[in-house]
């Protein structure tokens, strides 16, 4: 049985040239994935905290919660339950409000059954990793509840538990099955390797997939009202960055956000955007209306061609892409075969 995929319906919708640019910006706050993959635990452990589930070690035993209502049993794997609850969980972790999604009973019924594969998945895993007799020590629970508390703040995290009615054992309990399941694919994974001729003759093969498009280095400010705008013009315009990234951390008289550098796609800009850029040269500042009465302040800082990328600068590209679909096959294989092994029983859906 392999996982069922969600697609998104309908047509994405137009944005602002603020919200634009943010998005282009939000690759930069991307949390970073180490190769032991801590810090991508404890990113996941805040979306997908997930309080239903078997205990990670036959030792160890997390008190119940007795104040958890009664969750509709969807699935057993097993025996272990996966519970409408955990599901859901799942899903709004994802999807956020999942309310809409209900009025499409088609819809709906293909994110659930897409829901209960990741769970049923990650339990056959877990259950995987117990079996191999694969440990997590306290130590490494509290160092991923700690780079929760780093990344939430002490005042998110309590509230994150209060809202599930959820101790700190309970998250700790979470945090060692996560941090078993990845231990368990890491060990699946330990003997995956890349031939550069493969990565050299898939390059060769797929030039196109491998130019960089014409791209501009911008500087941007949102001003938010006239005269901010005018002395944030003024300053860019001069060249005075210093004094630009001042007023904007300027304390509590702060009218501007920070002022925020990043490289975009110029095709991929609004057109607005895009057409003043055309003619622009580098040093230029432009000045934008913007929702809310707002003014978008962009100084062009650089511009480059779209070029083919050499090996070399395409070589990292293709190597954590080519690492991760085998990861994606081999973890699909193993979920295969798991999954005829194991006793998996489905329930009706609510």
């Amino acid at each position: 049985m392999k996982p069922r995929g969600v697609r998104s319906d309908g047509p994405a919708p137009l944005l602002s040239t603020d919200m634009m640019i943010r998005r282009q910006l939000s690759h930069i706050c991307q949390p970073v994935t180490r190769r032991d993959g801590c810090a991508h635990i404890a990113l996941l452990a805040v979306v997908l905290f997930t309080l239903p589930g078997q205990a990670a070690e036959s030792s160890y035993h997390p008190p119940t919660l007795d104040s958890q209502p009664a969750s509709t049993i969807l699935a057993r794997v097993n025996g272990e339950p996966v519970t409408e609850q955990m599901v859901l969980r799942r899903l709004r972790a994802v999807h956020g409000d999942v309310e809409p999604y209900r009025q499409d009973p088609g819809r709906w019924q293909r994110m659930l059954e897409a829901g209960i594969d990741a769970e049923i998945r990650d339990q056959l895993l877990l259950q995987a990793a117990t079996a191999e007799k694969l440990k997590v020590s306290d130590q490494e629970v509290q160092e991923a509840r700690e780079r929760t508390l780093k990344l939430l703040g002490e005042d998110r995290f309590q509230s994150m538990l209060d809202e599930r009615g959820a101790s700190e054992a309970d998250y700790d309990k979470f945090l060692r099955e996560r941090l078993l399941i990845d231990k368990y694919k890491a060990q699946l994974f330990e003997d995956i390797s890349l031939d550069e001729k493969i990565l050299r003759s898939y390059y060769s093969g797929h030039t196109e997939l491998f130019r960089q498009p014409r791209r501009a280095h911008l500087e941007s400010v949102l001003a938010r009202n006239p005269r901010s705008a005018k002395k944030s013009l003024e300053a860019l315009e001069s060249g005075n960055d210093d004094e630009a990234l001042s007023r904007q951390n300027g304390g509590q008289g702060s009218t501007t956000e920070n002022a925020q550098r990043v490289w975009v796609v110029v095709d991929d800009l609004p057109p607005e955007l895009r057409t003043s850029l055309e003619t622009a040269k580098v040093g230029e500042v432009l000045e934008l209306d913007e929702e809310a009465g707002n003014r978008r302040i962009i100084r062009l800082l650089a511009v480059e061609k779209a070029r083919r990328l050499s090996f070399d600068e395409a070589r990292k590209g293709l190597e954590v892409n080519f690492l991760r679909r085998r990861q994606e096959t081999l973890l699909d294989d193993w979920y295969a075969r798991a999954s005829k092994q194991a006793s998996i029983e489905f329930l009706p859906l609510p």
